[in-house]
């Protein structure tokens, strides 16, 4: 004969639900702070990085007596804090060099630093604005990579002038 099983009452069926659902709610509460934590991490560690930026510009230069527009390479930092091991890459793609890296190394905070590329702005390609690629460093030790596109994103390796 089979043992009658007894399934409580009402009360206790009621306890038991409430129960499960409280764990189902308190896990999904943990998984929601911990995704926002994770967040506010990298929030954390992209804010001085956010803050660095590069772009070219054409510039009037004199050389002796003759004075001629060149494209200069700008890197602002308006971080409260330096940026290490920054190396700009000036990018021409109508140019038969495309690429020229320039060393800026540590870029001060609050400061817009120049590096001039001796490229002359009529030799420069019609077809686009040159775009700057960003490597640096910043205070934590993470190294970054501005694209010319603008986009940031973390690295593994320090820019190619720092390795």
């Amino acid at each position: 004969m089979l043992a009658q099983v007894e399934w409580g009452n009402a009360a206790e069926w009621v306890a038991a639900v409430g129960t499960v659902g409280a764990l189902l709610l308190t896990y999904s509460l943990l998984r929601k702070e911990l995704r926002e934590f994770r967040n506010a991490q990298e929030d954390r560690t992209m804010a001085q990085a956010t803050s660095v930026a590069g772009w070219a510009e054409p510039r009037r230069e004199a050389h002796g007596t003759e004075e001629d527009q060149r494209w200069v390479v700008l890197v602002h930092n308006a971080s409260p804090a330096p940026v290490y091991d920054c190396v700009a890459t000036f990018i021409d793609h109508g140019s038969v060099d495309p690429r020229r890296e320039l060393v800026f190394g540590t870029v001060p905070p609050g400061r817009v630093a120049d590096f001039s590329t001796g490229e002359f702005v009529d030799g420069c390609s019609a077809v686009a604005w040159p775009e700057v690629e960003l490597h640096f460093t910043d205070t934590r030790g993470v190294h970054w990579r501005r694209g010319g596109n603008g986009r940031l994103q973390r690295v593994e390796e320090p820019a190619s002038g720092y390795r």
